[in-house]
């Protein structure tokens, strides 16, 4: 088998929080204190910044309020219910930017792992741009750890229909793969060793569960059943390849191909192709 690496291209969609959006967050969060004093360094830091002169009354308006002066008490009495009122506003408006971005947060993080999901468990290694967190960045670029075959079959066990004493089974077959993926100990002697009493048909029932998980091949006893089952049933041909590595797999070893064209009644060139096919198979699946 040969590994190459290779440029692959893919559209994606995000959803991204303008930088003047998550300003207006962090202003909106701000007491009053430490707004006036931001508004106090702005200033100081921007020349072409000018605070507006606070509007000054009329004499008509002048010559109003101090004309009525029940108004004028009862308006000192609604100052306070309506200052209430606007800091209740701005909260509802700081709480409501907070959730919009914990929201935009736990929608990155699950686009994230999907992303990582979906490029085998490694995460993609890209620039980030200088308005995003360096930390984030650092964590973005770190390799994704290693997950051991036992771990990567049981993930997928959880969430397959079987029976509990099948799925038992199951994780005792999975503990007893080597490194290659393989089953090198007898089955009867796995089953003997659990404290629940296992049929014969079951214990063949959940081998056939682990081998059908992926990668293709694993739980397999011999090299042989570890190839076979890496064929696809639906594809052309597979009699045919099954028979090759069943049959006159020795014989292919040993390069008798003319006794084992005869004996499948095909040509030497359908023959070396069909071995060809077989010999990209992987005898270690679980190695990867």
């Amino acid at each position: 088998m040969r590994l190459e690496a290779g440029l692959v291209m893919r559209q994606q969609m995000r959803m991204r929080l303008a930088p003047q959006i998550i300003q207006s967050i962090e202003i909106l969060q701000l007491p009053l204190i430490d707004l006036k004093q931001r508004i106090d360094d702005e200033l100081l830091e921007n020349a072409l910044l000018e605070q507006a002169d606070a509007p000054q009354q009329t004499e008509a308006e002048s010559a109003e309020s101090a004309g009525s002066t029940e108004t004028g008490s009862q308006a000192a009495q609604e100052a306070p219910q309506a200052e209430a009122a606007a800091e209740e506003r701005v909260q509802e408006v700081t709480v409501d930017a907070a959730n919009e971005a914990e929201r935009y947060q736990r929608l990155e993080d699950l686009t994230r792992y999907y992303d990582d999901f979906s490029l085998g468990g490694s995460r993609s290694r890209r620039r980030s741009s200088s308005e995003e967190d360096p930390k984030r960045e650092a964590l973005e670029n770190s390799p994704a750890p290693d997950i051991a075959l036992p771990e990567h079959l049981n993930g997928q066990l959880i969430y397959l229909d079987v029976d509990p004493l099948i799925r038992l089974v199951c994780e005792n077959i999975i503990a007893n793969l080597d490194g290659r993926g393989w089953l090198p100990g007898q089955l009867e002697e796995i089953v003997a060793s659990m404290d629940s009493e296992v049929s014969p048909e079951q214990a063949e029932e959940a081998l056939w569960v682990v081998q059908s998980l992926e990668p293709t091949g694993v739980a397999a006893r011999t090299l042989e059943e570890c190839l076979v089952l890496q064929l696809d049933p639906r594809e052309g041909g597979y009699e045919f390849l099954r028979s090759l590595i069943e049959d006159h797999f020795d014989d292919i070893l040993r390069n008798k191909y003319p006794q084992v064209a005869r004996e499948l009644d095909c040509t030497l060139d359908e023959l070396k192709e069909a071995v060809e096919k077989v010999g990209r198979l992987d005898p270690s699946p679980g190695s990867l």
